[in-house]
């Protein structure tokens, strides 16, 4: 436990550290935090270097954790996990801490598995990405818990003034290949889904892998189209636009003060925030029983639901 610390320790300051330590800044009121444009250059440069030891680091600690059998099953998970949150970290960060853009990535209820072969696959590639340019960064979207619908992602400050974000996929094998060559003569809508069923070019037996690709391909684009206008298609199949004004909204640990004592007269209580968020919260000297006082509280009109269990 001791060795694990100090190396997490060690990875928490490469990645959110490197860039300051190397490049420092000096930061005063009304003052730009650069003092031209090769200073920044300089720091960014050092900031992606730090992400990179981090990110290698993550990957080896990842493996050796896999490998070792003097742990439980449930710590490897948990360090694992401890681990990947740092590449969350990097992740939000790369995409200027907006949350929506993040909340579009999002595929699956739980984080998916790292797979240790495709792992280092990916590693190989993101090397090569990296030792192009320190003014890019390339990142194995598998470490995070939360990008479900890329295999990388990718910042690039090489044009001054303007840093773009991209999502790049990755497949090797001549199989993947060979669909990939073919999906290219689709567009990357629903539609599609069905004439490449018909394709006489895509063996039968490599149909459910090429409509993988393609539905892949189909998330990439309505996560582009998002990002570029504000309004499109959700990757979870929801019509969503979002709003160029940004809007005060009201905080809920009041409400759920307020709740968490109707739910201990009661039994239950919920309430609505901002029109938008249902919190439900369920009270019994049963764990069981306060789980299912929450979850029957009646759902409203609502974008996003918390439930909450207390316990007496």
């Amino acid at each position: 436990m001791t060795d694990f610390s100090d190396n997490y320790r060690k990875i928490i300051d490469a990645a959110f550290s490197w860039g300051i330590k190397n490049v420092p800044l000096k930061i005063k009121d009304q003052v730009p935090a650069f003092e031209n444009e090769g200073q920044k250059r300089k720091f960014i440069s050092a900031c992606h270097r730090g992400y990179e030891k981090a990110q290698n680091s993550i990957v080896k600690l990842i493996i050796e954790n896999s490998y070792d059998n003097n742990i439980s099953e449930k710590l490897k998970i948990h360090r694992e996990l401890t681990l990947r949150k740092i590449i969350d970290a990097l992740a939000f960060v790369l995409m200027r801490l907006e949350i929506y853009v993040a909340r579009r990535l999002c595929y699956h209820d739980k984080p998916p598995k790292v797979n240790i072969t495709i792992l280092n696959d990916t590693l190989k590639y993101v090397e090569k990405l990296n030792k192009e340019s320190r003014q890019s960064f390339a990142l194995i979207a598998d470490l995070t818990t939360f990008i479900h619908v890329t295999d990388i992602i990718r910042i690039d400050f090489r044009k001054t003034g303007s840093e773009r974000v991209s999502f790049i996929e990755l497949k090797t094998g001549k199989i993947n290949e060979m669909l990939l060559s073919q999906l290219n003569n689709y567009e990357p809508t629903l539609e599609s889904l069905e004439l490449i069923k018909n394709d006489s070019l895509i063996d039968k037996k490599y149909l459910p892998q090429a409509e993988r690709m393609l539905r892949q391909k189909i998330r990439l684009e309505q996560i582009q189209q998002i990002l570029k206008t504000d309004e499109g298609m959700d990757i979870k199949g929801y019509p969503i636009k979002l709003s160029k004004e940004t809007s005060q909204i009201h905080t809920y640990d009041d409400l759920i003060d307020e709740l968490c004592d109707e739910a201990m007269k009661n039994g239950s209580a919920s309430g609505v925030v901002n029109n938008c968020l249902h919190i439900g919260i369920g009270f019994s000297d049963s764990q069981q029983k306060a789980q299912e006082n929450a979850l029957m509280e009646p759902v409203p009109n609502s974008v996003e639901s918390l439930r909450m269990a207390v316990k007496g």
